[in-house]
C-alpha cells in the first residue's frame, strides 16, 4: 500500500507538470492533439474537440503533444508557428505548477505545525557560535557570503564548507553586525533510541509532545502514540527531548520505563526496548538552534516562499557540488530511493492526519526539485528549450530541427545515465 501511495504521488507531480503545459498551450493558442493520464497501451481514449485525451496502463507521470513541437507544421496554430512569448510560457509552465503546488504544501504544513525562522533561541554552550559572540536574538542573514533565507540554508552551506574560517552575517539590535567564526568538528558517537520524534516549541528546542513514532523501534511496540506527552523516563522526570535522550542513553540496552499523559490520564507503557545506532560525526559544527513560530500571520506565507525558495537552490547548489565533486555522487537518489522515501514516510506516521501532512512535505520537497530541475537549461529539459527560443531571438531564426533533435537527444542519454547510476544507489543502499 505504501508503494501504491508513493507511485500515486509521484504521478501527481509529474501530472501537475504536464498539466501546467497543457493549460498554458491551450491558452495560447497552440493545437494540443493528445493530453495522456499516466503511460503506455491506452485503457481509454476519447476526443474532444482537437485533442485526445487518454489513460495509459501503467500508472507513472502523464505528458501531452502539441502539433508541430518536434517537427515542421503548415498549420498556424502549431507550436513551432507561434510566437516566442507562447512558447516560452508553455515552457515555462509546467515548471511553475510544480513549484506553485510545492508553495501550497508548504503553506498548508506550516499553518499546521509552525515553521522555523533563522532568529537564533539559543546557542550550545563552548560552540563556535558563542566562542564568535553569537547571541539568543540575534537574526543570522549569511554564511560565507550567501544569503540565508531557512535554517535549511544554514545546514546545506554548513555541509560543503570546506573552509574553517568563514564569516556570518547577523542583524541585532536592528543593525547589521559581522562575526567571524572558526568552525569544528564533532566525533562520531553511539546513540540509543527507542524510535520517536517530538514536536519543536516555540524556542526551537524539541519539547516532550510526541509528534511522530517511527515502525519496527521500542516506542511502538511499548503503544506510544502521536499526541502523548512523555513526563518521566526510568522513573525520572523530562521537560524536553534532549533530557529523554540522556534518560535513555543511561539505560542503554535495557528495558525503558515510559510515563505519559495521554487524555488528561497519566500512564506507565510497557518496558520499551533501546536500539544502538552510530552516527557519523559532523565536519562543520556551528552551535545554534533556531526559534520556531507557531505558524502566525503575516509572517506565514513569506517563511513559506522564503523555505520554498531555499529548496530549491538547494537543488542548484547540489548539483553544482556534484560536478565539482564537493558532494559524491554516491550520495544521489534516483526513482527507486524517492518512492521509498515517500512509502517510509507514510508508514512512519501514527495518524491519518501525521502522514497526509509528512506526505506533502515529501512530495513539496520532490515537487519544487522537478520545476527548478526543469529549469535547468541542460539538453533535454523545459530549460534547454527556453535556451533555444533566447539563441533563436538573438540570432533572428532558429535553431534547425535536426540539430535541436541530436541535442535533446544526447541530454536524453546523459539523464537516462544518471537515472541508472542513481537507481543502482538506491538498490545498494536498500539491498547492499
Amino acid at each position: 500500500m505504501n508503494i501504491v501511495i508513493a507511485l500515486a504521488a509521484l504521478s501527481v507531480l509529474i501530472i501537475v507538470h504536464e498539466l501546467g503545459h497543457f493549460t498554458a498551450a491551450k491558452l495560447t493558442g497552440i493545437r494540443v492533439t493528445e493530453f495522456s493520464i499516466f503511460m503506455g497501451p491506452k485503457l481509454v481514449k476519447r476526443k474532444v474537440g482537437e485533442t485526445t485525451y487518454s489513460l495509459g496502463v501503467l500508472p507513472i507521470g502523464g505528458y501531452i503533444t502539441m502539433e508541430g513541437e518536434n517537427e515542421d507544421s503548415g498549420d498556424a496554430r502549431a507550436y513551432c508557428n507561434r510566437p516566442k512569448w507562447a512558447r516560452a510560457a508553455v515552457l515555462a509552465a509546467g515548471p511553475v505548477c510544480n513549484i506553485l503546488v510545492a508553495l501550497l504544501f508548504v503553506v498548508i504544513i506550516f499553518a499546521a505545525r509552525g515553521y522555523p525562522t533563522t532568529r537564533v533561541s539559543r546557542v550550545d554552550a563552548g560552540s563556535p557560535a558563542e566562542a564568535a559572540g553569537i547571541a539568543g536574538g540575534d537574526v543570522i542573514k549569511s554564511f560565507a557570503g550567501r544569503s540565508v533565507y531557512s535554517p535549511m540554508d544554514l545546514d546545506l552551506f554548513l555541509y560543503a564548507q570546506s573552509e574553517k574560517a568563514v564569516t556570518v552575517g547577523l542583524r541585532r539590535d536592528g543593525a547589521h553586525v559581522a562575526a567571524d567564526v572558526e568552525l569544528a568538528d564533532i566525533d562520531p558517537s553511539v546513540d540509543y533510541v527507542i524510535g520517536f520524534d517530538t514536536r519543536v516549541g516555540g524556542d526551537g528546542l524539541k519539547t516532550t509532545l510526541v509528534e511522530r513514532v517511527v515502525g519496527g523501534y521500542g516506542a511502538e511496540a511499548a503503544g506510544l502514540l502521536v499526541g502523548d506527552e512523555v513526563v518521566a523516563v526510568n522513573g525520572e522526570g523530562v521537560s524536553s527531548l534532549a533530557e529523554i535522550k540522556e534518560r535513555i542513553n543511561e539505560g542503554r540496552e535495557g528495558p525503558i520505563m515510559i510515563t505519559v499523559v495521554r487524555d488528561g490520564e497519566t500512564l506507565d507503557l510497557p518496558p520499551a526496548m533501546a536500539s544502538r545506532v552510530e552516527y557519523p560525526g559532523v565536519r562543520n559544527y556551528l552551535g545554534v538552534r533556531f526559534q520556531w513560530d507557531e505558524g502566525s500571520f503575516p509572517g506565514l506565507l513569506p517563511s513559506s516562499a522564503s523555505y520554498l525558495y531555499s529548496m530549491g537552490r538547494s537543488t542548484v547548489y547540489s548539483l553544482l557540488w556534484l560536478v565539482t565533486g564537493k558532494v559524491s555522487l554516491g550520495e544521489m537518489m534516483g526513482p527507486v530511493g524517492i518512492i521509498g522515501t515517500i512509502g517510509e514516510t507514510v508508514s512512519e506516521s501514527a495518524t491519518a492526519g501525521t502522514a497526509a501532512l509528512n506526505l506533502m512535505a515529501v512530495c513539496a520537497l520532490i515537487s519544487v526539485n522537478l520545476g527548478f530541475f526543469n529549469l535547468i537549461p541542460f539538453p533535454a529539459l523545459d530549460g534547454s528549450k527556453l535556451s533555444f527560443l533566447l539563441v533563436e531571438l538573438i540570432r533572428g531564426r532558429p535553431i534547425s530541427k535536426k540539430w535541436e533533435y541530436r541535442i535533446n537527444i544526447c541530454g536524453f542519454i546523459c539523464l537516462f545515465a544518471l537515472m541508472v547510476f542513481a537507481t543502482s544507489n538506491d538498490i545498494m543502499r536498500f539491498f547492499g
